[in-house]
C-alpha cells in the first residue's frame, strides 16, 4: 500500500519504557557530553569516577532547576564543569616555585625520620 498509514499496536513494554526511561536516558546522555580522561589500573577507581560523573550531571540539573526559577541565564553543562572543576582547584593552588625548592607535602614525623635503635630495657625495680 503505497502512501498510505498503517496502524501498528506498540506492546506495552515499549510505552512503558519510552514513558519512564526518558531521565535516565537524558542522565546518560549528559554523562557522555563531556566525560573526563580517566585511565586506572586499580577496579574501584571505575565506580568511583562514575559516581563523580554521576554527581557532576545531578548537581548541574539542581543548578539549571535553580536557574530557571531565579530567571537567570543559565550556562552550558561544559562551563558547568569547568566552574566546578576551577573552584575545587582553587583551594588547592599552591605558590610558584622559586628556583631550587620543592614542595613538601608535610612535615615528616621524628618516628619517620629518626633511627629505629633496639634499646636495653632498665628494670628500675630490681
Amino acid at each position: 500500500m503505497q502512501g498510505g498509514e498503517r496502524k501498528v499496536v506498540k506492546p506495552k513494554l515499549i510505552e512503558d519504557y519510552n514513558k519512564y526511561m526518558a531521565g535516565v536516558d537524558k542522565l546518560d546522555q549528559l554523562v557522555c557530553s563531556y566525560k573526563y580522561p580517566h585511565k586506572n589500573r586499580k577496579w574501584y577507581m571505575v565506580p568511583f569516577h562514575k559516581i563523580v560523573e554521576f554527581a557532576l550531571v545531578n548537581a548541574y540539573i539542581m543548578y539549571m532547576t535553580d536557574a530557571r526559577k531565579t530567571g537567570i541565564l543559565p550556562m552550558t553543562h561544559k562551563r558547568f564543569q569547568q566552574e566546578v572543576i576551577e573552584g575545587l582547584d582553587a583551594e588547592h593552588t599552591k605558590e610558584p616555585l622559586t628556583k631550587g625548592r620543592r614542595y613538601s607535602v608535610m612535615t615528616v614525623p621524628a618516628r619517620i625520620s629518626e633511627c629505629h635503635f633496639a634499646g636495653q630495657f632498665e628494670d628500675k625495680h630490681h
